[in-house]
């Protein structure tokens, strides 16, 4: 590159770019492991409290009136008589075990094609045409997320507060803005691959 009068190389680390990418990979193996145990263990979990016998999971209010709360520096003291009887809290341990499923479903996802990806970079094929498929996807996952996940952690969210009978909680949708901007962000990046992977083709045939 030349400027000013003087030719500027830009350097690049390979060595270092190479260590960055096997850490990388490392990480992503062990979240991918661990991600598999704990749907396992989610699975098994809300399996065994869909077939326990109702009356187990009664549950008395009452046990809550002492019970205080701290959120940040905030203190709160729950006032005697705010809980009176006896719920059951099967279906909504089944409810919250599928709502915590499908949230860490959606991060294997990701991470798995995170992974396959970066294992494409360590054998210097990042342009490939399954990384573009791959950030595509990811794209898509992110749109789909931005009214799944916020659908099912309402739905989590409005059967637990009406079980406690903390208030009348009713469910309205909204979208996950911020999904559907990571979803604009990868595709976007999906079709910079592609522009890259059709200049090295280019370059490829000249050479």
């Amino acid at each position: 590159m030349q400027k000013g009068g003087m030719i500027m190389n830009r350097s690049f680390n390979k060595d270092k770019f190479n260590n960055v990418i096997k850490a990388v990979s490392i990480i992503l193996r062990l979240s991918v492991i661990f991600l598999y145990v704990l749907l396992g263990f989610l699975f098994i979990a809300a399996v065994i409290f869909a077939f326990l016998p109702k009356d187990i999971l009664d549950f008395d209010l009452a046990n809550l009136e002492n019970l205080n709360v701290q959120f940040t520096n905030i203190m709160y003291i729950l006032r005697d008589g705010s809980f009176i009887g006896i719920i059951n809290l099967k279906w909504l341990l089944v409810l919250l075990f599928f709502t915590i499923s499908v949230n860490v479903l959606f991060i294997q996802l990701i991470l798995l094609k995170l992974r396959k990806i970066v294992s494409d970079v360590k054998e210097e094929n990042p342009f490939s045409v399954k990384n573009i498929h791959r950030l595509k996807f990811i794209s898509i996952a992110y749109f789909v997320s931005s009214f799944v996940l916020p659908t099912v952690n309402g739905w989590l969210f409005t059967v637990g507060a009406n079980t406690f009978k903390i208030f009348d909680a009713t469910f309205n949708f909204s979208l996950n803005f911020s999904a559907i901007f990571m979803g604009v962000i990868l595709l976007i990046l999906a079709y910079v691959f592609d522009y890259g992977a059709s200049l090295q083709e280019d370059y490829d045939l000249t050479v």
